[in-house]
């Protein structure tokens, strides 16, 4: 403030109207600069997605895999207004082809550099806002919409409040003419193409990162499993949320059995474990959340994976990530019977308690079957990342 009245003092208005204006185009002249370099390749689409995610504060899921493995052709521009930057741009190259953008700086130009730009995307997703006049901005500049539908949209997921908007954005994404609709479940599918029948919709279910999973080998030894190993016993592992979608009296039912020690890695998500009464039995452990890098340390230990949910509206229509990467590290599977992982031959489903338990045992033992490796990794290869922006690629090709 004191420079701005040195300024004024001495220039006087006018010369502080023609200093802001050329410090303004200054800046303006340098973030196109900036983008012309990211948008010199030889590419035949580029995505831009719109978030409210950041890319260091969740976990590495869906959206930062999705960015990281499209083909080399496929500029992807990850929006981000954390400070996750590693230099005073506001930009941050992840791979070749995919890069961290402050499109708070960078929004306004970007549009006008693309605007003669054909096969150009806005990518938002189901569970995060996008407000309607910003949807409408990059509609009007030419993009397409890719609508990631990746959750139902429901109140246990988020607060009544944030499902009204989000369920404003759908419908409005619905309506259009332009859009490319994503699905990662049946159910999703079926709901977009009850509430628009004329849309592009594809189903792409979750994936893994086949490479990073399939090494599942402890870098750094976990001493508890460890333990757990040396006394003879199986451990049955899950990581995840822990929510009010989670089976607490399923896993409950299998300790009882003193052969198992049950192993949970994840985040108490609603305080539902805290009041399940799960971590009473001397043979359950919960370890709490694990970054991503650190997850194999500890999965590795895992004897049979699980994903013990309840079948409600919530997990119908949901496509499990981990899921796969159980595929990708060859263990086996026992899950309840959940409609995305019933589609799977290496998942043993159960239908109720008892036979749960029965399906434990039985994957104890396929863990020596190769026939069933094989199978594990098989279905796992075919549902990497790579090959599911592939899958989305041929979605926008149509």
């Amino acid at each position: 403030m004191n420079k701005v009245l040195t300024v004024l003092k001495r220039d006087g208005l006018g010369g502080l109207l023609r200093k802001i204006f050329r410090r303004v185009r200054r800046y303006t002249f340098s973030r196109k600069r900036v983008l012309k370099k990211l948008l010199a390749g030889n590419y035949r689409k580029i995505i831009v997605f719109e978030n409210g995610l950041g890319w260091e504060r969740i976990m590495r899921q869906r959206p930062q895999q999705i960015a990281l493995n499209f083909p080399e052709d496929v500029l992807f521009l990850y929006g981000s207004s954390y400070p996750e930057y590693d230099n005073a741009v506001f930009t941050r190259r992840l791979s070749s082809n995919a890069v961290l953008l402050d499109l708070n700086v960078y929004r306004k130009p970007l549009m006008e550099l693309l605007a003669e730009r054909d096969e150009k995307y806005l990518m938002i997703y189901s569970t995060d806002f996008t407000d309607e006049a910003l949807l409408n901005r990059y509609i009007q500049s030419g993009f397409s919409v890719l609508y990631e539908f990746v959750d139902s949209i429901d109140p246990d997921l988020s607060s009544r409040e944030h499902c009204a908007l989000l369920q404003r954005c759908q419908d409005r994404v619905f309506a259009l003419r332009d859009a490319y609709v994503v699905c990662t479940a049946t159910r999703l599918l079926e709901l977009a193409r009850a509430a628009n029948p004329n849309l592009r919709t594809a189903l792409v279910t979750n994936g893994a990162d086949y490479a990073h999973f399939h090494s599942a080998a402890p870098r750094t030894p976990v001493a508890l499993l460890e333990q757990q190993k040396a006394a003879g016993r199986c451990i049955v592992g899950y990581y995840g949320a822990l929510a009010k979608w989670f089976d607490y009296d399923l896993l409950r039912r299998l300790a009882e059995n003193q052969h198992y020690a049950v192993v949970l890695l994840g985040v108490d998500y609603d305080g539902t474990f805290a009041g399940s009464g799960l971590a009473a039995p001397d043979n359950v452990f919960y370890l709490g959340p694990k970054r991503y890098d650190e997850l194999l340390d500890y999965a590795s230990y895992f004897d049979v994976c699980t994903i013990p949910f309840l079948i409600n509206d919530i997990t119908r229509s949901t496509s499990p990530v981990k899921l796969f990467e159980y595929m990708a590290m060859n263990k086996p599977i026992v899950t309840t019977a959940l409609p995305e992982c019933r589609k799977y031959r290496s998942v043993l489903t159960a239908e109720t308690p008892e036979e749960f338990c029965e399906k434990i045992a039985q994957a104890e033992k396929l863990a020596q079957d190769k026939d069933y490796l094989a199978l594990l990794d098989r279905e796992a290869r075919e549902n990497s990342w790579q090959n599911k922006c592939e899958e989305i690629l041929r979605l926008l090709d149509k």
